[in-house]
């Protein structure tokens, strides 16, 4: 048989006069929320005496079946019911609403199975509506505004758990943030001067919700005056660089601020081009010990004129730019590189070997065996065509200012010892002569 439900105000009585079982899942589709709920309560005369009812043989049970965990869970709220020991007050809500023929009128110790369909759920609802709010912003030094709790803004109907969220229409005039735990609260940041309307939406578990809005007004405390450009205080002067290939001139100015300045104080930054990047680069610089200060620097690229622009801008995209005139030359262009010549011959040497004992021989003032038409300096070595009978090292002489060469005898024989010198270009020259060691 069954009943509607409709709620009741249940009276207290013994824990010891019912049962309850927890759900049972459905093992074979292994969800809580399909399983079966039912809660068991024997019922002795004493509970209906009040009604004209029978003394009972044996007592009565009813045994109520609720469709599924969820609405297990949403008569537990209506009835606030937070423990299974208090599940009392359900049974005795469903029975004062049934004939108690089930609980001692006919059947002595028969039972009554109750099929109960909770109410449909029911959206959150709004008990208090927010106030506009008017806040004062100050650059550096934000307000912050808090609300109440949101349980004195909404409620449930089913007393379900609300969870909310907040949203404002205009992000870049104020923020607004869900705090605290419970209960849950509001918070607003100022950001600038202006006006937002901020909403709060409260939604319970089953996906149904309420919003409502109100409007946040930001005054900024001193308004800023209006912005007003960087201003060109000292002009740049032409300037004239000279470019040898491989050897670029590089030209550094004063600090930017001596030719730049801002009327509001506000910071300034720097952009350099040309009108022929061929010519000369111009790039921006800054010091590493102090970061906020920078300089334009030019390096040269080969000879021509550019026009070196340099612009200043300030936060708000004003902006003031002054130019000046870069003029390259180039040095004479060097001439082809030629190689080293040799000016003076080596002689042939014959030298003694000792086992024991070798002859070294030297030889000072070899630059003066080589030169080279381009002034180049040069670089110097020597190689022997028989190691085992002699061989040449040559060294350089801080005192002498020039180089000088080593013979070193090993063994009775004849090596031809050749010696080269090498311009940077690459260019060399060398000349050989013959030792002969007895």
């Amino acid at each position: 048989m069954m009943d509607e439900y409709r709620r009741k105000t249940s009276p207290s009585v013994s824990e010891s006069n019912y049962h309850f079982k927890e759900p049972e899942t459905n093992r074979e589709q292994g969800r809580e929320d399909d399983a079966d709920i039912h809660e068991e309560c024997v019922c002795p005369y004493s509970h209906f005496a009040d009604r004209g009812n029978e003394t009972p043989s044996g007592g009565g049970r009813i045994v109520i079946y609720i469709t599924s965990a969820k609405n297990m869970t949403r008569f537990k709220k209506l009835f606030h019911i937070e423990t299974t020991s208090s599940c009392l007050a359900l049974l005795f809500a469903v029975i004062f609403v049934l004939t108690l023929s089930g609980c001692g009128g006919g059947g002595g110790g028969s039972g009554r199975e109750v099929m109960i369909t909770p109410p449909g759920n029911r959206a959150p609802a709004a008990v208090r509506a927010f106030s506009d709010i008017t806040l004062t912003h100050e650059p550096g030094n934000p307000q912050r505004w808090r609300s109440e709790g949101f349980d004195t803004y909404f409620t449930d109907p089913d007393l379900d758990s609300l969870g909310y969220s907040s949203s404002v229409s205009r992000q870049g005039v104020a923020s607004a943030a869900v705090a605290g735990g419970t209960p849950n609260y509001l918070v607003v940041e100022t950001i600038r001067a202006g006006t937002t309307v901020v909403t709060v939406r409260a939604s319970d578990p089953f996906g149904l919700s309420v919003s409502q809005s109100f409007t946040v007004t930001v005054r900024e405390d001193r308004p800023r005056p209006p912005n007003r450009a960087p201003t060109a205080v000292r002009p740049f002067s032409d300037i004239t660089l000279t470019h040898e290939p491989g050897n670029p001139e590089r030209w550094i100015s004063e600090d930017l601020s001596t030719y730049f300045t801002d009327p509001d104080l506000d910071r300034i930054g720097y952009i350099a081009s040309e009108s022929r990047q061929g010519v000369a680069s111009a790039s921006i610089g800054f010091y590493i010990s102090n970061p906020g200060s920078n300089f334009l620097v030019v390096d040269t690229i080969r000879a021509g004129t550019t026009v070196v622009t340099v612009e200043a801008s300030d936060p708000f995209g004003r902006t003031v730019s002054q130019s000046f005139t870069v003029t390259v030359h180039e040095e004479t262009p060097r001439p082809p590189n030629r190689a080293p010549t040799a000016v003076r011959a080596f002689s042939d040497i014959t030298l003694t070997h000792e086992p024991g004992n070798p002859e070294r021989w030297r030889l000072d003032g070899l630059d003066t065996y080589f030169t080279d038409p381009d002034l180049d300096s040069l670089s110097y070595g020597a190689i022997s065509s028989n190691d085992s009978v002699a061989n040449a090292s040559i060294g350089y002489s801080s005192n002498l200012g020039s180089h000088y060469m080593i013979v070193h005898t090993y063994s009775a024989g004849t090596a031809v010892i050749t010696v080269r010198v090498r311009d940077p270009f690459g260019l060399s020259v060398s000349q050989s002569f013959t030792v002969t060691v007895r």
